[in-house]
């Protein structure tokens, strides 16, 4: 970054290749953000067409790379650069970092169901006796329903739990398996995706005929 620094310090102005290769960003999206309003030429090629940035808007890109590089919406940066006074910007950081943390928050969320999950089938699939059937004791079992095939794959909590398929009276509908350790991810999780946390159902304990067909 240094020898590209210093090979376009003397120059007044920069094409738009030049600004890509400084910044490594493509120049499609600096194309983009011409045509938003956002970050545009000082001034232009009439024949040509060509796009020609001055030096000093060097640091107003970098500024715009870096408020995206921090995951920053196009919108939330163009009020950043247009506003430029410090209570506001102060406040934009703010709210963006409760957004990263949020987003962390959820993807350490996601990760745990995944881990439940591996560990879940790590347990299991010592157990499994494909076309052997067997009869378990099982005490209370919660799971979350999620409704017919047609509904099964639109469903985030399909993808993160173990699924069950309830048949009553010739209706066939499918559920979430809650095993004891992950039930509290599964009330986060059906918080995020807009579901009450009150929607958990019980199969009863009893006695169960087992088996295992297909993955886990």
């Amino acid at each position: 970054m240094e020898v590209m620094v210093y090979k376009y310090m003397f120059k007044d102005y920069f094409t738009i290749g030049e600004l890509s290769e400084l910044f490594d960003i493509n120049t499609q999206t600096l194309r983009y953000y011409d045509s938003i309003g956002l970050f545009s030429p000082r001034k232009r090629d009439e024949d040509t067409g060509y796009r020609y940035y001055q030096f000093n808007q060097l640091y107003e890109l970098a500024s715009i790379r870096y408020l995206r590089r921090l995951d920053y919406s196009i919108s939330n940066i163009d009020s950043y650069m247009k506003a430029r006074k410090v209570d506001f910007v102060l406040d934009k950081f703010k709210e963006q970092s409760k957004i990263l943390h949020d987003k962390w928050d959820d993807l350490m969320r996601i990760d745990c169901i995944i881990q439940r999950k591996i560990s879940f089938i790590e347990e299991e699939l010592p157990k499994v006796k494909f076309d052997n059937w067997i009869i378990n004791n099982y005490p209370d079992r919660k799971y979350i329903p999620i409704g017919s095939e047609e509904q099964l794959y639109k469903s985030d909590i399909f993808y993160f739990y173990p699924t069950i398929a309830i048949y009553k009276n010739d209706i066939k509908s499918f559920g979430a398996y809650l095993i004891e350790t992950n039930y509290e991810e599964a009330v986060v999780v059906q918080k995020r995706i807009g579901l009450s946390s009150e929607i958990c159902s019980v199969i009863p304990s009893g006695k169960f005929l087992c088996g295992y067909q297909g993955s886990l």
